[in-house]
Protein backbone atom coordinates (compact mmCIF):
# COMPACT_ATOMS: atom_id res chain seq x y z
CA UNK A 1 0.00 0.00 0.00
CA UNK A 2 2.82 2.35 0.92
CA UNK A 3 4.60 1.65 -2.37
CA UNK A 4 1.39 2.36 -4.27
CA UNK A 5 1.01 5.78 -2.63
CA UNK A 6 4.67 6.51 -3.27
CA UNK A 7 4.25 5.64 -6.95
CA UNK A 8 1.21 7.91 -7.26
CA UNK A 9 3.03 10.73 -5.50
CA UNK A 10 6.08 10.44 -7.77
CA UNK A 11 4.33 9.74 -11.08
CA UNK A 12 3.41 12.88 -13.03
CA UNK A 13 1.09 10.97 -15.37
CA UNK A 14 -0.79 9.40 -12.46
CA UNK A 15 -1.22 12.77 -10.73
CA UNK A 16 -2.48 14.30 -13.98
CA UNK A 17 -4.97 11.47 -14.40
CA UNK A 18 -6.21 11.90 -10.84
CA UNK A 19 -6.60 15.68 -11.28
CA UNK A 20 -8.55 15.21 -14.53
CA UNK A 21 -10.74 12.54 -12.96
CA UNK A 22 -11.46 14.68 -9.90
CA UNK A 23 -12.29 17.73 -12.02
CA UNK A 24 -14.60 15.67 -14.24
CA UNK A 25 -16.50 14.15 -11.33
CA UNK A 26 -16.87 17.49 -9.55
CA UNK A 27 -18.39 19.02 -12.67
CA UNK A 28 -20.61 16.02 -13.39
CA UNK A 29 -21.86 16.01 -9.79
CA UNK A 30 -22.73 19.70 -10.14
CA UNK A 31 -24.59 18.95 -13.36
CA UNK A 32 -26.73 16.30 -11.70
CA UNK A 33 -27.29 18.48 -8.64
CA UNK A 34 -28.49 21.44 -10.74
CA UNK A 35 -30.50 19.42 -13.27
CA UNK A 36 -33.78 19.81 -11.33
CA UNK A 37 -33.35 23.60 -11.44
CA UNK A 38 -32.73 23.50 -15.17
CA UNK A 39 -35.81 21.31 -15.62
CA UNK A 40 -37.88 23.73 -13.57
CA UNK A 41 -36.96 26.57 -15.95
CA UNK A 42 -37.84 24.60 -19.11
CA UNK A 43 -41.30 23.87 -20.44
CA UNK A 44 -43.76 22.84 -17.76
CA UNK A 45 -40.97 22.48 -15.24
CA UNK A 46 -42.32 19.30 -13.70
CA UNK A 47 -41.00 15.81 -13.09
CA UNK A 48 -41.63 14.90 -16.72
CA UNK A 49 -39.20 17.59 -17.87
CA UNK A 50 -36.58 16.35 -15.41
CA UNK A 51 -37.09 12.78 -16.60
CA UNK A 52 -36.75 13.86 -20.21
CA UNK A 53 -33.48 15.70 -19.49
CA UNK A 54 -32.10 12.77 -17.53
CA UNK A 55 -33.11 10.29 -20.25
CA UNK A 56 -31.57 12.54 -22.91
CA UNK A 57 -28.27 12.50 -21.06
CA UNK A 58 -28.36 8.71 -20.96
CA UNK A 59 -29.22 8.39 -24.64
CA UNK A 60 -26.49 10.88 -25.52
CA UNK A 61 -23.95 8.94 -23.45
CA UNK A 62 -24.87 5.65 -25.10
CA UNK A 63 -24.83 7.19 -28.57
CA UNK A 64 -21.46 8.84 -27.94
CA UNK A 65 -19.96 5.64 -26.53
CA UNK A 66 -21.10 3.61 -29.54
CA UNK A 67 -20.08 6.18 -32.17
CA UNK A 68 -16.79 7.41 -30.72
CA UNK A 69 -14.73 4.52 -32.18
CA UNK A 70 -16.02 5.42 -35.66
CA UNK A 71 -15.09 9.07 -35.17
CA UNK A 72 -11.62 8.10 -33.97
CA UNK A 73 -11.08 5.79 -36.93
CA UNK A 74 -12.13 8.50 -39.37
CA UNK A 75 -10.39 11.55 -37.87
CA UNK A 76 -7.48 12.10 -35.54
CA UNK A 77 -7.89 13.86 -32.19
CA UNK A 78 -6.78 17.27 -33.49
CA UNK A 79 -9.31 17.18 -36.35
CA UNK A 80 -12.17 16.28 -33.98
CA UNK A 81 -11.21 19.11 -31.61
CA UNK A 82 -10.99 21.51 -34.57
CA UNK A 83 -14.47 20.49 -35.81
CA UNK A 84 -15.99 20.82 -32.32
CA UNK A 85 -14.43 24.26 -31.90
CA UNK A 86 -15.97 25.51 -35.13
CA UNK A 87 -19.31 23.88 -34.28
CA UNK A 88 -19.28 25.67 -30.92
CA UNK A 89 -18.52 28.98 -32.61
CA UNK A 90 -21.39 28.49 -35.06
CA UNK A 91 -23.77 27.62 -32.21
CA UNK A 92 -22.77 30.71 -30.26
CA UNK A 93 -23.31 32.95 -33.29
CA UNK A 94 -26.63 31.38 -34.25
CA UNK A 95 -28.03 31.51 -30.72
CA UNK A 96 -26.67 34.86 -29.61
CA UNK A 97 -29.65 36.80 -31.01
CA UNK A 98 -32.43 34.39 -30.07
CA UNK A 99 -34.59 34.39 -26.99
CA UNK A 100 -33.50 32.83 -23.70
CA UNK A 101 -34.83 29.35 -24.50
CA UNK A 102 -33.01 29.22 -27.85
CA UNK A 103 -29.71 30.12 -26.19
CA UNK A 104 -30.32 27.48 -23.52
CA UNK A 105 -30.97 24.82 -26.17
CA UNK A 106 -27.77 25.85 -27.93
CA UNK A 107 -25.85 25.31 -24.71
CA UNK A 108 -27.30 21.85 -24.28
CA UNK A 109 -26.43 21.00 -27.87
CA UNK A 110 -22.81 21.99 -27.40
CA UNK A 111 -22.51 19.63 -24.43
CA UNK A 112 -23.53 16.65 -26.57
CA UNK A 113 -20.23 16.43 -28.45
CA UNK A 114 -17.91 17.36 -25.62
CA UNK A 115 -16.65 13.86 -24.85
CA UNK A 116 -15.63 13.41 -28.49
CA UNK A 117 -13.09 16.23 -28.30
CA UNK A 118 -12.33 16.19 -24.58
CA UNK A 119 -11.43 12.57 -24.23
CA UNK A 120 -7.84 11.63 -24.90
CA UNK A 121 -8.11 7.92 -24.23
CA UNK A 122 -7.37 5.68 -27.21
Amino acid sequence: MRLGWQFVRESRRMRDALVRTTAFFLHSAALFALLPLVAKGLGEGGPGTYTLLLASMGVGAIFTATQLPRVRNRWDRDRVAHLRYHDDQANQRSHSHGDRNERRQGGLHRCDGWPASGSNAR
